[in-house]
């Protein structure tokens, strides 16, 4: 994976995310485990809400900025990391959890590596401000997650 643009870095994220959102819809159809169709249902809705939100910023991100040329190639672990390990509906919560966790931690790693590798400060502001959108959604699913979890058990 070669990223050209920053506008291409923006719509692979937004792509991750609708994937994402697909995925755990798909997984949630075909579980037969309450918690586990309201977790999986819960984070379908939610990568749908964040890849609207990337589409978004990259409309509002100034056009000489988003076509900014990359010279960024990403670590072979972090792409690893990206075509996230399968979830599958004989995994626990707490498996399910634990592996949308690792995926947003490759995202972040991806975000501080294009930090990291650009010089123009146009650049590095827009990728400061995605990472810490991404952080802080990432600390809002896993709340809400648990919390979801946590009071499905008391029901």
């Amino acid at each position: 994976m070669r990223f050209q643009q920053v506008k291409d870095v923006i719509h692979y994220t937004s792509q991750l995310h609708e994937k994402l959102a697909a995925y755990y819809q798909c997984l949630s159809d075909q579980s037969d485990q309450q918690r586990m169709k309201m977790l999986l249902n819960y984070l379908s809705r939610h990568e749908k809400h964040l890849s609207d939100v990337f589409e978004r910023y990259s409309s509002d991100v100034e056009t000489s900025v988003r076509e900014t040329w990359l010279q960024f190639v990403p670590s072979e672990k972090l792409v690893e990391a990206l075509e996230c390990g399968p979830i599958d509906t004989d995994m626990s919560v707490d498996d399910v959890i634990e592996q949308v966790i690792a995926y947003d931690d490759a995202l972040i790693d991806l975000y501080n590596e294009v930090i990291n590798e650009t010089s123009a400060p146009d650049v590095k502001e827009v990728f400061q401000n995605v990472l810490a959108m991404e952080s802080q959604q990432m600390r809002q699913t896993v709340r809400n997650a648990l919390m979801m979890m946590k009071f499905s058990e008391l029901t």
